[in-house]
């Protein structure tokens, strides 16, 4: 028989920490949900604080909207209808094959790159603008100019989840492609989207000397973790030509293996 709880006890449920094992079918409002909790159990009397059902609640909310939502997929091949899970995931624990995915559609136009260069500086801002950074001097255009392919659009099914990297999604299963767009020129668009206000643009000439400074060292201490002086590869001549000084300073540590 239940039994209204004292309010002493109430007090205590309250104060008690509240574990959350969910597993969320985002496919649809049909959906698993289960709460573990630090079960409260006063002299056989079972309380389950109703914060519990709150949780649940924004969760099937949260599952809704990541259902609605639209990802998109840039690739330089033609005619995708399914995009596929080819991709080596980023979590080191999980050696299952994975397709990525971002909601934001400037994100998504620049993996329109070079991938063997893979040299990336454009994400989203804290106040959710989309920021394109330049290292050095007409960076965009160097990058983007001239680049072609093709962005999908695709809903979920169920299988997006978030993966661990700010606004990528990823999935272990095919997802269906509902929308293609060619795109002629990544860097026209990429300025279309800062000349509207999509975006903004953090030029190199904008930079103050410090922050220069400050990038240049970063820069060297990732030609060196990269190894990147004792292989003659696309990646090495990207940062070799762009990042002279970068480079120079990484030479002076490693000079004896610097083969380029």
């Amino acid at each position: 028989m239940w039994k209204k709880k004292p309010s002493n006890r109430a007090q205590t449920v309250r104060k008690q920490k509240i574990k959350l094992n969910k597993s969320i079918s985002i496919s649809s409002v049909n959906y698993t949900f289960r709460s573990v909790c630090h079960i409260n159990n006063f002299k056989g009397r079972i309380y389950v604080p109703s914060r519990v059902w709150y949780v649940r609640k924004f969760y099937i909310s949260y599952a809704g909207r990541i259902n609605k939502m639209q990802f998109y997929h840039a690739s330089n091949i033609k005619g995708l209808k399914k995009i596929l899970p080819l991709s080596e995931s980023k979590n080191k624990e999980d050696k299952d094959k994975v397709a990525y995915f971002t909601t934001v559609r400037l994100c998504a136009l620049s993996y329109l790159r070079d991938m063997e260069v893979n040299h990336v500086t454009i994400g989203v801002a804290d106040d959710n603008v989309v920021e394109c950074h330049e290292f050095f001097h007409d960076q965009l255009r160097t990058m983007y100019k001239g680049r072609s392919g093709y962005l999908y659009t695709c809903d979920n099914n169920g299988s997006i989840k978030v993966a661990q990297t700010v606004n990528i999604w990823s999935s272990k299963e095919p997802i269906d492609v509902v929308k293609t767009e060619y795109i002629d020129d990544v860097y026209d668009h990429i300025m279309r989207e800062i000349a509207t206000g999509n975006a903004r643009l953090i030029s190199y000439e904008s930079l103050s000397e410090k922050t220069k400074h400050e990038y240049t060292v970063g820069m060297k201490n990732f030609i060196l973790e990269r190894n990147l002086l004792t292989v003659n590869s696309a990646q090495s001549r990207f940062w070799a030509k762009f990042y002279p000084e970068a480079w120079d300073m990484a030479k002076a540590v490693n000079a004896d293996n610097c083969i380029l």
